[in-house]
């Protein structure tokens, strides 16, 4: 009885470290994920249409002004992110992104006026 002691304290500061990296997944594995595709057919509103997009994306968005205007997405194996600044691009929205939430609303006079880098940054 007496060994059991002797060898359960050196078994344990063994196996501990092994079984602290099984828990934590490796960086670079993490970094190397491919980016989630999605697929898009959709017929209506462009409100409703930007957040087909973000449901099917798991994407954070928040969108402002008037955007009920008819739009029609087609779109196969491209992330959510393309995809919102592609539509952006083609309804001539504003694109921000802070960290993992994106914005959209309408391009002022402005806006259009100075050309289409702002439509999509």
């Amino acid at each position: 009885m007496k060994i059991l002691p002797r060898l359960l304290l050196p078994t344990l500061l063994l196996c501990a470290p092994v079984a602290l990296a099984e828990g934590t997944p490796a960086p670079a594995a993490a970094a190397a994920a491919p980016a989630r595709t999605i697929d898009v057919s959709f017929r209506g509103s462009l409100r409703d249409a930007l957040k087909t997009i973000a449901e099917k994306g798991g994407l954070n968005l928040v969108v402002t002004g008037d955007l009920d205007t008819p739009a029609e997405v087609r779109l196969r194996g491209i992330s959510a992110e393309q995809a919102l600044r592609t539509v952006a691009r083609a309804y001539s929205l504003h694109l921000e992104q802070d960290g993992s939430i994106f914005t959209l609303r309408p391009l002022t006079a402005k806006e259009k006026e100075s050309g289409p880098a702002t439509a999509a940054t």
